[in-house]
């Protein structure tokens, strides 16, 4: 893990908004990188800071520098929380962010910016002012406006309630005094923008305050209010789904939506498709094919080229550890709790009990093991058909029983199944929730041994 880079800027440590986003020339887009803050069930993993992640096709997504921030702020409330990245057209990258802590919930009117050639070093850190009321000032995004030839930053400001404000600037230093942008008549927050590049309209996604819900508008002009009496789409989730987080595929008409659970208890985040963004055509995607980073909040996603990831990746360093998810519970993970290891629904704390280091295996390196990130020495072992976390002792019985085989998952090749490295007949399957050591029967039997390493 590599420490949080500092500012070149006194009081700091160290999608692209998809509209009118402009690349690299002749530089193809070849993955995507991600913005966030982090949070989890007790606190344990909360950090108001920025962390990042990569993905090739926007759905599996690899944390960087250990899910520990790359940015730390000094400034303001000290946070930097729903966190937004836009590639400008003058080249390289502004980076804007809510100006509060998880515990700081107060009014404040500026945002805080910064600018970054390859989020790795990061320059010109400021907050800047966008209104003298005592409305908070929260998830800001930005977008360029050809007809103004300026940006916008739009964000949600709370007064009886919540709405969509914006301000005009050409350097995210100087802007414009704000004006009501979107405001359908009831409360709505955290809009993002986007274009579908074969046709004309701009899509405006939001949180209906309401429903607590996702929903699109459309358009077609960006002018404050374009938006407001024009929404298409049914409300998307279950109760309490926040941040609409929209990602175009990189080829084809495909695209992405991710909300966020304001709910610890309903798990992270939900994502929808579509293959026509300008109908009410979304429909959710299994939580078998897609795989967030750990504890992700309120997120933004932008484009990025090959040399741009690989730099990314080489310098932050991929996760030493990794995550297995269930075949049959997709939304439950691999744990430890009191020495047993079992399935739980994610998420929850200490959620370094989900997290494993797969070494080569004790017994012989055609197997692995698995050891415990928050009880390093201790690994998955086999006792009788239980499966528990016990200290490695040495000896070579300890070591055959900690062994596995990775296989191709019995349920589904493009998973995994694990069996016993002195008992090949016997897999590693749940029952129950608990993690078992027995014979594969049934068909169910194959779901319950079929798993997935994912970050």
């Amino acid at each position: 893990m590599k420490s949080a880079l500092s500012f070149r800027t006194a009081g700091w440590m160290a999608v692209s908004c998809l509209l009118f986003s402009r690349s690299p020339a002749a530089e193809p887009m070849a993955g995507y990188l991600m913005g966030y803050f982090t949070e989890s069930p007790t606190g344990r993993g909360d950090s108001s800071n920025l962390q990042i992640a990569t993905s090739e096709d926007g759905l599996d997504w690899m944390p960087l520098n250990q899910n520990e921030p790359v940015l730390v702020s000094r400034l303001g409330q000290k946070g930097l929380r729903d966190p937004f990245f836009l590639r400008k057209k003058e080249g390289g990258f502004v980076v804007l962010a809510t100006n509060l802590t998880g515990l700081n919930r107060i009014a404040t009117p500026e945002i805080h910016v910064c600018e970054t050639a390859d989020f790795i070093t990061f320059d010109n850190a400021r907050l800047v002012r966008l209104h003298d009321t005592p409305m908070r000032t929260l998830a800001p995004e930005a977008f360029l406006d050809p007809d103004r030839n300026q940006y916008g930053i739009i964000w949600t400001g709370d007064t009886d309630r919540r709405r969509i404000y914006v301000n005009y600037t050409t350097d995210f230093t100087h802007v414009t005094p704000h004006e009501l942008f979107f405001d359908p008549g009831q409360d709505v927050r955290d809009a993002t923008l986007a274009q579908d590049p074969e046709q004309g309209n701009r899509f405006l996604y939001y949180t209906d305050g309401v429903a607590n819900r996702l929903r699109g508008t459309r358009s077609a002009t960006l002018a404050p209010r374009g938006f407001d009496s024009t929404p298409y789409t049914r409300p998307l989730g279950g109760t309490i789904i926040e941040a609409p987080l929209l990602v175009k595929a990189l080829q084809g008409n495909r695209w992405f939506l991710y909300g966020d659970s304001d709910s610890p208890v309903n798990g992270e985040f939900y994502a929808w498709q579509t293959d026509d963004i300008s109908s009410d055509a979304w429909k959710e995607i299994d939580k078998r094919d897609y795989n967030t980073p750990l504890n992700v909040k309120h997120a933004t996603v932008i484009p990025i080229t090959r040399a741009e990831m690989d730099n990314l990746i080489a310098h932050w360093g991929r996760p030493k550890w990794n995550r297995i998810k269930s075949w049959n519970f997709p939304d439950c993970l691999v744990r430890h709790d009191n020495e047993m290891a079992s399935i739980s629904y994610y998420p929850f704390d200490p959620y370094q009990d989900s997290q494993w280091r797969i070494v080569p295996g004790l017994a012989g390196a055609t197997g692995i093991s698995f050891e415990s990130v928050n009880s390093p020495g201790q690994y998955l072992r086999a006792v009788a058909e239980h499966v528990m976390l016990a200290k490695d002792d040495g000896s070579p019985g300890f070591k055959a029983k900690a062994t596995f085989v990775k296989v191709p998952g019995l349920a589904n090749s493009s998973w995994s199944s694990f069996h016993s490295f002195s008992s090949p007949d016997l897999y590693l399957r749940h029952a129950n929730y608990f993690l078992r050591l027995e014979a594969i029967n049934i068909p169910l039997d194959r779901e319950d041994a079929t798993f997935r390493i994912v970050y």
